[in-house]
């Protein structure tokens, strides 16, 4: 019977620095390949409106083409946002704002990685062992020596199962909690109305 491990992330993925693109980064509405920014994920979800570019700009396009369960890490900030990719989107790459991890899926599910990267511990890690001027960066190294505690796969799959239903549970109560607002709103709006 397997049993629960410790590996560095550098043991249990490939880690690479997304593209760095020579100029700032300008939507292009003829673009043909979405290029991820920090800005472009809030909450580990990616945003409406990310960015298009023209893939003539990226040296080696397939090399730097996201796959699905690819996850992104912020290297700069204080929140080190973590994403990952489940290809809902065309062609997409990441920016040199972040480390672009691909888990090696005989021995981890990408999700688990994910649900690890963002644990509290394992962010003062990262925040504590980063690089700081004014804003804290991620060198890669640190990223590297990441111990990642890691059970069996078929307890990994237990733990992402138990995951997808509490999301889904919090988002019902999310959208109960918004339709209760409205309700409440208009109830009192309906109550002034009625008593003038």
């Amino acid at each position: 019977m397997e049993r629960i491990a410790k590996y560095k992330l550098s043991e249990l993925s490939l880690i690479r620095t997304g593209v760095t693109l020579r100029n700032t980064i300008q939507s292009d509405s003829t673009g043909d390949i979405v290029v991820f920014q920090p800005r472009d994920i809030q909450n580990g979800e990616f945003t409406d409106n990310p960015s298009y570019i023209d893939s003539k700009q990226i040296n080696n396009l397939n090399r730097h083409t996201l796959q699905k369960g690819d996850l992104l890490i912020a290297n700069k900030g204080l929140k080190f946002g973590v994403f990952l990719f489940k290809n809902e989107l065309n062609k997409s790459i990441a920016s040199g704002s972040f480390f672009v991890i691909k888990p090696d899926l005989k021995k981890c599910i990408p999700e688990y990685l994910e649900w690890f990267l963002t644990q509290p511990s394992t962010k003062n890690y990262l925040l504590r062992n980063s690089s700081t001027v004014t804003i804290p960066t991620l060198p890669k190294t640190v990223l590297d020596k990441l111990e990642i505690v890691l059970p069996p796969l078929p307890i990994q799959t237990k733990i992402i199962n138990m995951l997808t239903v509490i999301r889904k549970e919090q988002n019902i109560l999310k959208k109960l909690i918004e339709k209760t607002e409205e309700y409440k709103d208009s109830y009192i709006w309906e109550l002034i109305e009625s008593n003038k």
